[in-house]
């Protein structure tokens, strides 16, 4: 299997993307590509952004920025299984600080409300009922296909076509957790300006939704009004090469009127976390934000309409 990856990698190394169009040449192209983006267009999972946005589009390229510790990789994890069951075809998740069986661990805690410790401890205990009963359970997530590699940024559409071609079906969404992680040899402006430009490219040249998970820059965690366009680590080139912004932060004080008070108390007794989602740039609806809930142990993220919550449209394993 190693050789094979790295021979398909090779083929389509030096392709050359660039196109020239007039836009009489266009018309036919337009019609296919309509049917592609009604086809593709895959959404966040969170009904106020999604409706505001109508969906992200194949060529969009979305940054969701948030702080240390919030939750990149769960919100990454949780847009994946949502479109896992909705996409009509594969999700590609670069993981490029988490092991495979991390992001194994995470997939059961969302699916079956767990905490690592509950994962970990029914697989040591597990017997080959156990391990066929997931096995059979866990394929209804298979086009959910992982890297778990450290990618260097000529390797985006290698491996994004190396999928394609070997698992035989059409990639849909690419979610890549986090940018920063990227390998990069130049200076720090130069590797921010690089990825999100060369990110942006991939999404343009192979028509295909990107959901890049971001760090904020240092100190931003503190900004008094909360975070901004500004917040990503070299929001600059971030911000510009970003046709859709939202920055996901945490509610540090839940209010009576706002929040329902059974929210609350689960709340102050520490079950979940509150969550803002916030749209700062888009190309197309209106702006939105969203509060979302997530569970401590599962990491399970729901968004809060005061009654009731509006749960993801997946089924418990």
């Amino acid at each position: 299997m190693e050789a094979k990856i790295k021979e398909i990698i090779n083929k389509y190394k030096n392709i050359d993307w660039a196109k020239f169009n007039r836009f009489s040449d266009t018309v036919k192209d337009y019609v296919a590509y309509s049917k592609v983006v009604e086809k593709h267009r895959i959404e966040l999972g969170f009904s106020d952004i999604d409706k505001a946005l109508f969906g992200i589009r194949p060529g969009e390229v979305v940054y969701i920025v948030s702080p240390t510790s919030v939750g990149k990789t769960a919100i990454g994890m949780n847009i994946a299984t949502h479109n896992s069951l909705n996409a009509n075809g594969l999700i590609l998740y670069f993981s490029l600080e988490n092991t495979k069986y991390q992001l194994y661990e995470r997939q059961l805690q969302l699916i079956e409300g767990k905490s690592t410790w509950q994962v970990e401890g029914e697989h040591t205990r597990a017997n080959e009922d156990y391990i066929e009963e997931k096995e059979k359970a866990l394929q209804k997530y298979d086009n959910i296909i992982n890297v778990i590699y450290r990618i260097k940024l000529f390797e985006l559409i290698p491996y994004i076509k190396a999928c394609e071609e070997l698992f035989k079906k059409e990639i849909s969404l690419v979610i890549i957790d986090y940018a920063q992680l990227i390998v990069h040899s130049g200076s720090r402006y130069e590797k921010i300006s690089d990825i999100a430009e060369s990110i942006k490219e991939v999404s343009l040249h192979l028509e295909l939704p990107i959901v890049v998970l971001s760090q904020v820059g240092r100190g931003k965690e503190l900004e008094k009004d909360g975070l901004n366009i500004y917040s990503a680590k070299g929001s600059g080139e971030i911000e510009n090469s970003a046709q859709i912004y939202l920055t996901l932060e945490q509610i540090k004080e839940a209010k009576t009127g706002e929040i329902d008070n059974s929210v609350i108390k689960d709340f102050e007794d520490k079950k979940i976390d509150l969550l803002k989602l916030k749209v700062h740039k888009k190309k197309r609806g209106e702006f939105a934000e969203s509060v979302v809930i997530m569970n401590r142990t599962s990491l399970k993220m729901l968004e809060y309409h005061k009654k009731p919550l509006v749960e993801f449209e997946q089924e418990p394993v």
